[in-house]
């Protein structure tokens, strides 16, 4: 590979630690719940955009992940429940998808 053809990619990173909805701005959000749950609902369905959410704390409250219309996997929402823990998420259009 010659170093002209390295290309780099960076992408936002947030901080929360309170329930929050997510824009299309967003990318990767390092997310504290401490001791009680957070919910980050997700922007409408783009398709092909990526979020990745990951837990950063070892409180006992949850992470929850939620679009505004649709589903994640098949289901209303999705829990990160333990640090470190994390979703990558892109969607269709239509519904959200892990991957």
């Amino acid at each position: 590979v010659c170093s002209s053809d390295l290309q780099f990619v960076y992408a936002k990173v947030r901080s929360l630690s309170t329930t929050q909805t997510l824009t299309n701005g967003d990318s990767i959000v390092l997310a504290t719940a401490g001791a009680s749950n957070i919910t980050l609902t997700l922007p409408s369905p783009t398709s092909g955009k990526i979020f990745n959410v990951k837990k950063v704390d070892a409180g006992v409250g949850f992470v929850i992940v939620s679009p505004p219309s649709g589903t994640i996997d098949g289901v209303a929402s999705k829990t990160i429940a333990s640090q470190y823990d994390s979703l990558t998420i892109t969607s269709d259009g239509t519904n959200f998808f892990i991957i």
